[in-house]
C-alpha cells in the first residue's frame, strides 16, 4: 500500500488516498485537489512589485507501507 502527501503546511499535511502500486511503471489517478490560501500584506501601491518578490515552496512526499502493516510508513521520496 502506498500512501502520498499531497501538501505540507505548518498547520496540516494534505493527504490523498491511499492505493496499492502492483507493476513498477504503474500509473495511478489520484483525483486529490488541494487549496492554498496566502495572505500576504502589501501596500495598495507595490501589489504587483511585492508579489512578484514572494516565494511560494511545495514539497510532496510518497510513503510507502506493506499490506500487512498500513500503520508502519516510510517516506520513499520527496520533491
Amino acid at each position: 500500500m502506498v500512501g502520498i502527501v499531497v501538501a505540507d503546511s505548518l498547520e496540516a499535511p494534505g493527504t490523498s488516498k491511499r492505493f496499492q502500486i502492483l507493476y513498477r511503471n504503474e500509473e495511478v489517478t489520484l483525483g486529490t485537489s488541494v487549496l492554498f490560501r496566502a495572505h500576504v500584506l502589501v501596500h495598495s501601491h507595490k501589489i504587483e512589485e511585492v508579489l512578484s518578490r514572494t516565494h511560494f515552496n511545495l514539497g510532496v512526499e510518497l510513503w510507502f507501507s506493506e499490506p500487512t502493516q498500513p500503520g508502519n510508513m516510510a517516506c520513499v521520496s520527496s520533491r
